[in-house]
């Protein structure tokens, strides 16, 4: 508040403290009004928090249900047959595979979930690294499968150098690929698909990283930009590892100050997206 003039004499000292009252009110009311909106912003970060926190324990419980049950089903049938005395080796072998093999859905499912949470900013080892041999390091692994499956993978340009936390930036790119084999998997496409991988230059104060195919048709609906749980977990098509990797490379992503998204285009397909500060 700046008092100018004044319309009758000159200002006396009644005149200052009169000013001080007011803009100790007026400091009040702003700093009242500051505080509010910082209250009403938490109130709907928590609230979006809640949200996210409820469908994720949804998808957990209906994901760990399932092979319990399993589970359970094979482990009573044992019971039966040995209670009544009827053992028939093969049989039980048959319910051991079963039962092994749902432990071992779960244990991953648990790995995985595991992964997303124990991701922390504190924890983030930034260093100096060169991109490019990262994602050749992990197109070295999937080259055969993806060969196989007539995808044949292009890299573009990568920045010499990038300061991030290698061994994230590895996951993030190790995640993408697999989510693309399995959208690729689940859509039933039988033409030959080339996987475009590579970044951008410098746009503003980030670098942007991405994965395109030469598909002409979209792998994900338009929603998916979102990419939030909810958005995720609504789409029928994806299953529990396609969900996880997508939580954790959102998570991971954000917590090293980027973004992540999702587009389809006619120039350029299905398009994941990353964004990395420099």
């Amino acid at each position: 508040i700046e008092a100018i003039n004044k319309y009758d004499g000159v200002f006396r000292e009644d005149d200052l403290e009169l000013l001080q009252a007011i803009a100790r009110y007026a400091g009040i009311a702003i700093e009242n009004a500051i505080i509010h909106r910082e209250l009403e912003n938490k109130n709907n970060e928590l609230t979006g928090v809640n949200r996210d926190l409820e469908a994720f324990l949804d998808v957990i419980t209906h994901e760990l249900q399932t092979p319990l049950s399993s589970i359970k089903g094979y482990t009573d049938l044992m019971k039966k047959n040995i209670d009544s005395e009827k053992i028939e080796i093969e049989q039980h072998r048959e319910y051991l595979q079963r039962i092994e093999s749902n432990y071992n859905v779960m244990s991953r499912f648990i790995r995985n979930i595991l992964a997303v949470i124990s991701l922390k900013k504190d924890k983030l080892e930034k260093i100096e690294f060169n991109p490019r041999s990262v994602i050749q390091e992990i197109i070295s692994v999937y080259h055969e499968n993806f060969k196989a499956k007539g995808i044949q993978i292009k890299l573009g340009w990568f920045p010499s150098q990038i300061v991030y936390d290698n061994r994230i930036f590895y996951q993030i790119y190790d995640r993408l690929l697999r989510n693309y084999a399995e959208l690729l998997r689940t859509s039933g496409a039988r033409e030959k698909i080339i996987l475009n991988i590579g970044s951008k230059e410098k746009e503003d104060s980030y670098y942007k990283f991405f994965i395109f195919d030469s598909y002409d048709f979209p792998l994900l609906d338009e929603a998916a930009v979102e990419l939030s749980l909810e958005a995720v977990k609504r789409r029928g098509v994806v299953n529990r590892d396609f969900l996880i990797n997508t939580l954790f490379i959102k998570k991971a992503v954000e917590l090293n100050g980027g973004e992540f998204g999702y587009v389809y285009s006619d120039e350029q397909g299905n398009k994941f997206w990353f964004t990395v500060p420099h």
